[in-house]
């Protein structure tokens, strides 16, 4: 069965591609179709423009009819604006036609390279702010050091007005300080009874001095009548001083202790047997007053007395040659004894060989620490000396 001329494909005659059923080429190679294509789009006929097959839509091929198998499909128009590519039912072109030449395409333009944002560093905020802190600091400064200087000026001329014409130049901080010593000095508080220091106080018993043939007597500054024998300090009798003074001095450093008790051996070798004749142990002496000043615990001989060897207490003064606080009859033979006094607050005590003896009060000399020794017409043997905090 043979088709009409109405039913078979019409092709274009520039470039031999099939015509669509308007009788417009499809082919956008081909320049009637460029051309018809401007036409319709300058008169605005929209309507007889070709339909335009979508990017995205899968083309249909045309189902051939009976009789038509081996006829060429037609693909439906592409889009404007897309490059035609024949496809496979295009493939066979008409004997004579012209094979069409696609257009070069060129490589899409690579996507533009993203700006990378810049981000603020937290760093500058900080030192922003330090630095605002630091002019600030400054500013304070500036201002108290200008505050000082116009408030020390009438001060400064306050002070010279009250001193010497010698101290004018000098500032006013100087001058404050000077006033303020000034007033202090006019100022005279009441000084009270001294008492020993706390600070100087120490264990009971402790040993503060000590001289004997094994410690040695290095130290001990006395006059002429006293000497050293086998370790034993020794006195001649030859001294005839009555004023009670000691006449050797322990070189013991007390360093402010006021409470001690002073222990000797001596033994008499002989006497003169002379009225005022006698020796004795010194505490609380101040050696920087003339005459001496001080206690002393003495064994004494009394010419023509019933009992002429007696054990007193004394207090020297100035303008005295001796006060007697306490006296007890005592002979002490030739043999040797312990004599030991103790000075405690405003209390003294005399204790021979371990008993007590003697006791007085006295509120005279309770912050002088000189001990030492004294004789007078007595020959001694002095085997030991001790000095012991009470």
């Amino acid at each position: 069965m043979s088709q009409s001329s109405a039913d078979q494909p019409q092709f274009c005659g520039q470039c031999g591609h099939r015509l669509h059923s308007t009788g417009v080429c499809v082919n956008p190679q081909c320049s009637l179709y460029n051309q018809r294509m401007a036409d319709i789009l300058a008169t605005g006929a929209t309507s007889n423009a070709p339909t335009v097959v979508k990017r995205d839509e899968a083309e249909t091929p045309a189902l051939p009819m009976q009789g038509q198998e081996n006829q060429f499909t037609v693909p439906p128009p592409p889009p404007p604006n897309t490059v035609w590519q024949p496809g496979a039912s295009s493939s066979t072109q008409l004997a004579g036609a012209s094979q069409p030449t696609p257009l070069p395409t060129s490589p899409a333009p690579p996507p533009p390279t993203p700006t990378p944002i810049r981000q603020r560093r937290p760093g500058g905020l900080y030192i922003g702010t330090i630095v605002l802190l630091s002019i600030l600091l400054l500013i304070s400064l500036s201002f108290n050091f200008l505050k000082m200087s116009n408030s020390s000026q009438p001060g400064a001329s306050t002070t010279s007005g009250a001193r010497t014409s010698q101290s004018q130049g000098e500032g006013s901080q100087q001058g404050s300080l000077t006033t303020a010593t000034a007033t202090s000095q006019s100022e005279t508080p009441l000084t009270p009874t001294p008492t020993p220091s706390p600070s100087a106080q120490v264990a009971p018993g402790t040993v503060l001095c000590q001289a004997d043939a094994t410690h040695g007597w290095n130290g001990w500054s006395g006059s002429s009548d006293w000497k050293l024998l086998k370790g034993q300090l020794l006195n001649d009798g030859t001294n005839d001083d009555q004023s009670l003074a000691p006449t050797i001095s322990a070189p013991c450093s007390l360093n402010g202790i006021t409470n001690y008790a002073v222990e000797v051996t001596i033994q008499i070798i002989s006497s003169n047997d002379s009225f005022g004749d006698g020796f004795g142990i010194a505490v609380r002496g101040d050696p920087t007053q003339s005459p001496w000043q001080g206690y002393i615990a003495a064994i004494t001989y009394t010419e023509f007395a019933a009992s002429p060897y007696k054990a007193v207490l004394a207090a020297n003064q100035a303008n005295s040659s001796g006060q007697l606080l306490a006296s007890v009859p005592f002979d002490p033979g030739s043999r040797s004894h312990t004599y030991r006094v103790e000075a405690k607050d405003n209390s003294l005590k005399f204790f021979i060989d371990g008993g007590q003896v003697l006791a007085v009060t006295d509120n005279r000399y309770l912050t002088t620490t000189q001990v030492g020794l004294a004789s007078q017409g007595f020959q001694l043997v002095i085997s030991s000396f001790k000095v012991l905090s009470l």
